[in-house]
């Protein structure tokens, strides 16, 4: 078990991405990215495919950071 307690402003590019081959880890922001869809936020596309300059839109931070510490606890 491990724990990711970020803050905002800690974000960076491609945060999260090596993280995605853990399977519990990509279970879960899969499931995050299907409930935020229909806000248009694509969480799978953000942590992927992301350029660093999304990372300055705050809601984009947020969402990121968030999914990130939810799926490091279930993980």
């Amino acid at each position: 078990m491990w724990y990711v307690f970020a803050g905002m402003g800690t974000q960076w590019h491609g945060m999260g991405r090596s993280m995605m081959e853990l399977d519990t880890f990509r279970e879960s922001i899969l499931r995050s990215d299907a409930i935020l869809q229909p806000l248009g936020i694509s969480l799978y596309d953000l942590l992927m495919n992301g350029e660093e300059s999304a990372f300055q839109n705050t809601i984009n931070s947020f969402v990121g950071i968030a999914a990130i510490q939810v799926s490091s606890l279930i993980s």
